[in-house]
């Protein structure tokens, strides 16, 4: 049988259908990828489309899901957003999958038209294959070096999983995208993949020159979460780093960093390549955090910045606006703490309502625990990004104390300030992602 896998524009491939890619081939599949930022939308030729996608992709999901189907193709769906909204994609593919797609992949291929299939335990993820890297030249990431040479970087999981309960994410304590207690690879196993990306690994520059991947971006909710593993892993780390020059960059929480060993721990992990962190310090407000169980205190980010800064490591912050509780106290807060610490980059967003989450999924069931509405509730929150729709932020909520244009105002002028500082635009956002234009698809 032949199957072909569709991802729509982002700025890495999705590691989710690379790592059923081995499974189907074992069953004696011949597999395909094909991007929908380069690539025409393929409609014959193979027996069965895997297609996944986020929240975000969703309006592009169901249009990929209505073109294969009138075309007669045989069509299945998985990722974050069929997991979160089966019932908004039931109408668009044969079937659909929730959650972790490894265990029931080689039983979608054969179900009826209208299933909506469940795996019944989690992956064992110490015993699935490596995923299928035949694409990755396609999707690469820029990372520099302090010396100025800019890196190459792979994307890769080590682990699946957060026991943390931030009430805005959806991956965390009560996720249903992750329905278990953190999975870990064996180190062993991620050295191997490691090994394979900045070893055998290529991407191609615009004459058509292959170079060999030469940093990595770990997509763990908390890379360093699990301090005598982590350590392990380091020890190999550096001496690839040693060998070959490979960088990398992860996503940390303050508070691990400070359990751990707060800048020791740190410079363990520069001295083995890491070059640059991203932190979710959402807020200045210590109120605000307290609201959405971050669980992390302002002054754990501020001593978070001041290591790296003394050690080396660029230090993105994230940082949210409108979410609960928020007023023009709390928005000066986290004003404040931007300028005071100045990080190596910045995200601001306005608050998302993203389904899925605790404070979202409690509005739509309508309790009154947050201090917030979803001024718009009939909008499609699947049509917007972190930061906005189509890279324009929107702000769909408001607070007791703020309306939605506050805030939208409050983060406009900010960026401003911000951009006078940091210069150019790109400088700021630090975007990582391709954005793609309205109704993109092929």
């Amino acid at each position: 049988m032949k199957s072909t896998f569709i991802e729509s524009p982002w700025m890495f491939g999705t590691l989710g259908l690379w790592y059923l890619w081995p499974i189907l081939e074992a069953a004696g599949h011949e597999c395909q990828y094909f991007a929908l930022d380069g690539d025409e939308l393929p409609t014959e030729g193979f027996d069965r489309y895997l297609v996944s996608g986020t929240s975000p992709q969703a309006f592009e999901l169901r249009r990929v899901g209505d073109v294969l189907r009138a075309h007669g193709c045989r069509t299945i769906v998985g990722g974050a957003h069929a997991t979160m909204r089966p019932d908004d994609l039931v109408g668009h593919y044969d079937v659909v999958v929730k959650g972790e797609g490894e265990e029931i992949v080689l039983d979608a291929l054969d179900a009826p038209p209208g299933t909506v299939l469940s795996p019944s335990r989690p992956a064992d993820i110490t015993r699935l294959p490596l995923p299928v890297r035949k694409a990755q030249h396609r999707f690469r990431y820029p990372l520099p070096d302090n010396d100025g040479s800019l890196h190459w970087a792979a994307h890769l999981f080590t682990s699946r999983g957060c026991p943390m309960r931030c009430d805005f994410c959806e991956t965390g304590r009560f996720s249903k995208i992750w329905p278990s207690p953190v999975r870990y690879e064996p180190v062993a196993k991620v050295v191997q993949q490691i090994e394979e990306i900045v070893g055998a690994t290529y991407w191609y520059d615009e004459q058509g020159q292959a170079h060999l991947f030469d940093a990595l971006m770990f997509y763990d909710d908390i890379f360093p979460l699990n301090k005598h593993r982590t350590l392990a892993l380091l020890d190999e780390m550096r001496r690839i780093h040693h060998a070959t020059g490979m960088i990398w960059r992860c996503f940390m929480r303050v508070d691990v960093i400070a359990k751990h060993g707060g800048q020791a721990y740190l410079q363990q992990m520069y001295d083995a390549g890491l070059r640059e962190v991203l932190c979710g310090v959402e807020s200045g407000s210590q109120r605000i955090l307290d609201i959405i169980h971050k669980g992390t205190t302002v002054e754990e980010n501020t001593l978070a910045r001041k290591w790296c800064k003394e050690i080396g490591l660029r230090f993105k912050a994230s940082t949210i606006l409108g979410l609960p509780g928020e007023d023009r106290e709390s928005m000066e807060a986290t004003r404040r703490w931007l300028f005071d610490n100045l990080p190596d980059r910045v995200d601001v967003n306005i608050y998302i309502p993203f389904l899925g989450t605790p404070l979202t999924d409690s509005i739509l069931r309508g309790e009154r625990v947050y201090d917030l509405e979803i001024v718009e509730p009939g909008l499609h929150t699947d049509e917007f990004w972190y930061s906005g729709k189509n890279r324009a932020t929107n702000a769909l909520c408001r607070t007791s104390s703020l309306s939605r244009d506050e805030i939208f105002e409050f983060r406009n002028r900010l960026m401003a300030e911000l951009e006078a500082i940091y210069g150019a635009r790109e400088a700021v956002y630090g975007s990582h992602f391709r954005f793609p234009n309205e109704g993109q698809l092929i």
